[in-house]
């Protein structure tokens, strides 16, 4: 569906219904460009620790904090967590470089959990009231990282295999290339 402009908030949406209209095909498969019509975070997925995740990861403004939407496919069905993570760094092939997980000041730590089904297709939008973009308290600048199941550390190590599977470095976005 090349030329395809939507929303970052109908993002999630659209994507489900192109992947659904496409038959198998997956939304890596898909030439499809996704604007947005006013200020957004993201980017597409950057696997990690040798996985083949693909995919993207948005956050839109919204009134009273964000929406966080995320599309992660060619990864085995089973639980995944987002968390929102200190350095907006995906570099390191672990995600150390992501840093710790990150928290608001006077807020905690906070995971986000889906399910990828064995359609191979997780697809979340998560409002999250009072989330600020902006610094120096906001996530711009920082990274969200995808961790494989509910049960083991968020931490890591340099150079030490993890749990960590995909990264995104939170900068501004008005265009994501699939």
């Amino acid at each position: 569906m090349p030329g395809m402009r939507i929303s970052f908030a109908l993002a999630g949406i659209a994507l489900m219904l192109a992947v659904g209209l496409a038959g198998c095909e997956t939304a890596a498969t898909i030439n499809a460009k996704i604007f947005s019509r006013g200020p957004g975070l993201g980017g597409k997925i950057r696997a990690l620790g040798g996985s083949s995740a693909k995919g993207f990861i948005v956050v839109s403004r919204r009134e009273g904090g964000a929406t966080l939407i995320v599309n992660l496919n060619d990864v085995s069905p089973g639980i995944y967590r987002i968390v929102f993570h200190m350095n907006g760094n995906c570099s390191s092939r672990n995600g150390f470089s992501a840093g710790p997980p990150w928290a608001p000041p006077g807020g905690e730590v906070k995971a986000y959990d889906g399910a990828m089904g064995v359609d191979g297709l997780l697809n979340m939008s998560i409002p999250i009231s009072g989330l600020l973009i902006d610094p120096p308290d906001g996530i711009l600048g920082r990274s969200v990282v995808v961790h494989d199941a509910t049960s083991s550390s968020l931490d890591t190590e340099p150079d030490v295999r993890n749990n960590r599977i995909a990264c995104v470095v939170l900068n501004e976005a008005s265009e994501i290339e699939l």
